[in-house]
Order: structure tokens, then C-alpha cells, then sequence
């Protein structure tokens, strides 16, 4: 029997440490794993966990022939090939039903195992696999829901980048557009050059033959040649009159076109000013709140300081209060012996003193009852103080979870509370210890309710202990949090950042596109009106002509 049982706890805990091994899939950095990578840990974690189920059926024989699940046994090679063209893996039941069928087949060839452990082990494994079958299926839900978000973040992730190719081919189109237009204005302003220059040469050519006009008025014979010429080259200039007042309007147009472009560019600069100013907006309120978080931390740092001293504060007390105990335990023994020993000379006078023993029984009766009364006494006084300062408790509990931002001046307060609850229950102590001595003096009796009120006090302290212990966790648990929000944060500023840096590059890119656009809005304007003032002086010579 006694190797049965020590073959009994060598599997119990081969079987709990089987339990342990089995974890949840690992999560880096605080995000899901790509779905390749979650896939591939899935199926590690698959050939992991069906060995150690089968280990655990393997041990505990029992519960693999009271499984209930009618599920068909699996190989291994048909469960590759299922994993590897879909994720729908084989759940943590199906393989422990697996497993207990081979364990079944195993038991058909090995029936040699005794009844006896068998209906010993059976309570014992049912239970365990009950637990392990819950974990498991907790922990499939946990991987679930962790594939169902790393889904959801490659998809966002996808879309994002869809929307940045989107927006990086609209900026090339427009480059391109800027670029051809720019080109087609610096080739008509080249033909426009090269038009005035004719129309001076032309106009210092009207000019000699005006010279020569003047010059051959005399000689009669060739002034007809010399007429129909000068009609030819009159027919000539009005050609090019009409061939530059068709150049004028298709600079007009392009003029027109031009400023509507403008206008388009300054209603994209407009809107580009609103992005700016909201980003510049929603930056000042992300540092806003970053100042705010800081302070935040540094004040819960602060707090954190002044709970750990305090906590120190409280380790120093809760010695020298231990060292109180024993002293007082020493002290109790010290009295028991003391009252041993008065035990021995009341039974000696008692022998010696047989006649007057009706009367000290009288007086012992009437002192015991009058001291049961104050016993009884002092016993509801303190049961009342102990529910007071458990209710202090409770209360110093709710405004520790309530306010950690005001802690300072609270943490003040509930340290002179628990001060003056230490000095009470020292003061107690030291009431107690009196009383114990004023009633081992009196009667032998007394001692016992004064180490229950000993006993009282101590289970108080203890009970206070574990309260400012489970208000330090509290605490660290609300800092470590405060710690991942501000991660959060320190992430959520850089990406402003950087957009705000991209929006800041394409306003600039913009503004020298405007700028460029202006000078050559103000170049072709000087050229237009350049034009139109030889066109006027044109049109003025041929009516001073004509006339």
C-alpha cells in the first residue's frame, strides 16, 4: 500500500507539471504575430500538447474508458494534411479522445491493472481532466480571438497602404501636369519672342521704304512699282496683324486657363492651410495631454515613493510590534508558571486549611462572577472597537482605490490614522498586559479570555497587514497601467509627427509651385501687354498710313 500511494503521487505530479506546460501562444511586443508566423506556433503547439495529453490519458488510465465524445480516431499524416489546407485544427477533446482510444487499444492488450486503483484514481482524473478540457478550451478561444485581430490588422494594414499608393500617384499626376504646362507656356513665349522680333524688322523695313518714298517722289516712272509694293507689304502686315490678333486670343485663353488653374491652387492651398491648422490643433492637444500624463506619472511616482517609505515605516513597526508579542508571551508564560506554582500552595493551603475552605469558596465564587462580568465586559468593548476599525478599514480601502491622484494629503491622513490605531493597540497591549497581571494576581481563570483577547488582537494586525499589502498591489497594478497608456501616447505623438512632417514637405512643395506658377503669370502678363502696346502702335501707323 505505502508504494502504491508513492506511485500514486508520482503521477499526480508528472501530471500537474504536464498541465503547465501547456501555454498560450505568445504575443510580442503587446501585438498579434503575422497569421504565417501564428499558424506555424499553432501547429508546434498541436504536436506539444497531443503528446502531453496522451501522457496524461497514459496516467491516468481510468477516465479514458468513462470518456463519453463518439469521435473517430485521427492519424497523424491525415491531420497534417488537414492543417496544412485550412487552420481548423484539431480541438484539445478530439485529441484527448484520441489519445484515449489509443490508450483503450493499449488497455485490450494490457488488462492486468488491479480495480482497486483504478476506482482510487478514477475521482482524481475526471476531475483533473475536467479542469484541463476547461483550460484548453479557454485558451483556443484566447488564440481565436488573437488570429481574428492579427486578420483585422493585416487587412487595415493593406488598406493603408492602398491609400498611400493612391496619393503618391495623384502627387506624381500633378507634377507631370505642372511640368507639361510649364513647358508649353516657355515654347509659346519663345514663339512670341520670335514674332516681335519679325514685326520690328518688318517695322524698320516700312520705315526705309518710307525714307525711299520720300526720297523717289521725283522720278514719276517708278513711283507705280514702287505703290503696288508698298500695297503688297500694306496686305503683308495685315496678315500678320490677323495672325497676331489670333496669337493674342490664344493667349487669352491660355491667360484664362491659367488663372482658373490658379484659382484651383489656391483653393488646395486653402484646404491645405484648415489640414495644417487642425493637425497643428489636434498636436497641441496630443502635447497637452502628454504634459498632462507626465504630470500625472510624476505625481503617481511621487505617491509611489511616499507608499514604499511608508510601507518601510510600517515594516519597522510591525517588527518592534512582533518583538511586543514575544515580550508579552514571555511574560504569559512567566505568569503561567507563576500561577502554576500559586496552583501548588492553594491545593498545600487548602490541605491545611480544610475549616475555612466554605468561605474562600464563598469569596472565590463571587470574585470569579464579578470578574466574568467585567471580562464580559471588556470583552464587547473591544469586539466593538474591532468592528470600528475594521470599518476604518474598509473606508481607508475605498478612498485609496477612489483617490490616487489626491493621495498626498490622504496618504497623510491614513498614516496618523494607522498611527493612532498602532498606539491604540498598544495601548490595549499594554491594558491587556495589566489586566492579565491584575487577574493572574486575583484568580487563575482569568488568563484564559486575555489570551483570547491576545489572540484577537493578533488576527487584527495580521487582517491589517493583508489590507495595506493588497492596497500596494493595488497601487503597482494602476502604475503599470499608467505606464502602457503613456507607451500609448509616446506612440500615438510620433505618428502625429511624422504626418505633421509629410503635410508640412507637400505645403512647401505647394508654396514653390504657386510661387513659380506667379512668376510666370506675371511674365506672361508683361509679354501680353508688350504686345498689345505694338499692336497699338501697329494699328496707329497704319491709319496715319491710310490717312
Amino acid at each position: 500500500n505505502s508504494k502504491g500511494s508513492s506511485d500514486d503521487g508520482k503521477q499526480t505530479s508528472c501530471a500537474s507539471s504536464d498541465i503547465e506546460v501547456i501555454s498560450c501562444p505568445s504575443v510580442t511586443g503587446g501585438l498579434p504575430v503575422s497569421t504565417t508566423e501564428t499558424f506555424d506556433k499553432c501547429r508546434e503547439l498541436r504536436d506539444a500538447r497531443r503528446t502531453a495529453v496522451r501522457e496524461v490519458v497514459v496516467r491516468f488510465p481510468s477516465h479514458s474508458t468513462n470518456l463519453k465524445y463518439h469521435h473517430h480516431p485521427l492519424s497523424m499524416d491525415n491531420i497534417d494534411k488537414n492543417t496544412t489546407s485550412n487552420f481548423d485544427t484539431p480541438t484539445w477533446s478530439t485529441l484527448i479522445d484520441e489519445a484515449a482510444t489509443e490508450q483503450n487499444h493499449y488497455q485490450n492488450s494490457h488488462e492486468e491493472n488491479d480495480d482497486e486503483q483504478q476506482k482510487f484514481y478514477t475521482s482524481d482524473a475526471l476531475k483533473e481532466l475536467d479542469e484541463l478540457k476547461e483550460c484548453l478550451e479557454l485558451r483556443e478561444q484566447a488564440l481565436k480571438k488573437l488570429t481574428n485581430e492579427s486578420n483585422e490588422l493585416h487587412r487595415t494594414n493593406q488598406s493603408l497602404k492602398q491609400s498611400l499608393t493612391e496619393s503618391e500617384q495623384r502627387t506624381s499626376r500633378l507634377t507631370m501636369e505642372f511640368q507639361q504646362t510649364i513647358e508649353n507656356l516657355s515654347m509659346k513665349i519663345e514663339e512670341q519672342r520670335h514674332i516681335a522680333q519679325d514685326r520690328d524688322h518688318l517695322r524698320r523695313q516700312l520705315d526705309t521704304l518710307q525714307k525711299q518714298l520720300f526720297e523717289n517722289s521725283t522720278s514719276s516712272g517708278n513711283t507705280m512699282a514702287v505703290l503696288r509694293e508698298k500695297e503688297e507689304q500694306i496686305q503683308q502686315l495685315l496678315d500678320e496683324g490677323e495672325k497676331l490678333s489670333k496669337t493674342q486670343l490664344q493667349h487669352t485663353n491660355i491667360i484664362k486657363r491659367l488663372r482658373t488653374k490658379e484659382k484651383e491652387h489656391e483653393t488646395l492651398i486653402a484646404s491645405l492651410n484648415v489640414r495644417i491648422d487642425k493637425l497643428t490643433t489636434e498636436l497641441d492637444e496630443a502635447k497637452k495631454n502628454l504634459q498632462e500624463k507626465e504630470e500625472n506619472e510624476k505625481q503617481l511616482k511621487e505617491t509611489v515613493k511616499k507608499l514604499e517609505k511608508s510601507a518601510i515605516h510600517y515594516e519597522k513597526e510591525c517588527i518592534s510590534l512582533k518583538s511586543l508579542y514575544e515580550d508579552a508571551e514571555e511574560q504569559i508564560r512567566s505568569t503561567k508558571v507563576a500561577l502554576e506554582n500559586s496552583y501548588k500552595e492553594i491545593s498545600e493551603l487548602n490541605k491545611t486549611k480544610a475549616a475555612t475552605e466554605s468561605k474562600v469558596v464563598e469569596a472565590t465564587l463571587s470574585a470569579e462572577i464579578l470578574l466574568k462580568e467585567e471580562i464580559r465586559l471588556a470583552v464587547e468593548k473591544e469586539r466593538i472597537i474591532s468592528r470600528q476599525e475594521q470599518e476604518k478599514l474598509q473606508m481607508t480601502i475605498d478612498e485609496l482605490r477612489h483617490s490616487i491622484q489626491r493621495s498626498e494629503v490622504q496618504l497623510n491622513r491614513r498614516e496618523q490614522v494607522l498611527r493612532q490605531e498602532i498606539n491604540d493597540l498598544r495601548q490595549r497591549l499594554q491594558e491587556a498586559e495589566s489586566r492579565n497581571e491584575e487577574l493572574t494576581q486575583n484568580i487563575s481563570n482569568a488568563t484564559r479570555p486575555l489570551l483570547r483577547q491576545i489572540e484577537n488582537l493578533q488576527t487584527t494586525y495580521v487582517t491589517q497587514i493583508n489590507s495595506l499589502e493588497k492596497t500596494e498591489r493595488q497601487l503597482t497594478d494602476r502604475l503599470a497601467e499608467m505606464q502602457a497608456q503613456y507607451a500609448i501616447s509616446v506612440e500615438h505623438e510620433r505618428v502625429a509627427n511624422e504626418t505633421l512632417l509629410e503635410t508640412n514637405a507637400k505645403w512647401k512643395l505647394a508654396e514653390a509651385q504657386l510661387s513659380t506658377y506667379k512668376q510666370d503669370k506675371t511674365r506672361l502678363t508683361s509679354e501680353i501687354d508688350i504686345l498689345k502696346m505694338k499692336l497699338t502702335n501697329l494699328e496707329d501707323a497704319k491709319h496715319s498710313y491710310n490717312s
